[in-house]
């Protein structure tokens, strides 16, 4: 199980590898990492990371419990709690998945694929 964050302002969702698989092959990520690519290879260090800021967070190491988390009004100082996934050290368990930063990676995706898997499962004694 692992989870997804539509923005750092919502608490994090349980996602099923068909929903994760939608998100990354939707045809809006596809562009935005195309665009992220190409800002990159220009130089252009700002285009870039605003660009890369516009992809889909994903949480693939860890599972977040449900918890109450504060938030104050900055103008009445009001205190309110929200309940959810959020992200936060305290509530997390690690579940021994890792992140792979898919817009950096270059060569046969297929074969990276495969041997990432091969990997993770050596690792997990399953091979």
């Amino acid at each position: 199980m692992f989870c997804y964050q539509r923005s750092f302002g919502l608490p994090t969702e349980v996602v099923t590898l068909e929903q994760f698989r939608a998100l990354i092959t939707a045809p809006e990520t596809i562009r935005k990492v195309k665009e992220a690519r190409e800002a990159l290879a220009r130089g252009d260090k700002n285009a870039y990371d605003n660009k890369k800021k516009g992809l889909p967070f994903v949480i693939f190491i860890a599972t977040y419990e449900e918890w109450d988390k504060k938030f104050e009004d900055k103008v009445t100082h009001e205190e309110t709690f929200k309940r959810g996934c959020w992200r936060s050290q305290q509530h997390c368990r690690l579940n021994g998945l890792c992140v792979i930063d898919y817009d950096h990676v270059e060569g046969d995706l297929t074969r990276i694929r495969r041997e990432s898997s091969l990997f993770s499962l050596h690792h997990q004694g399953m091979d």
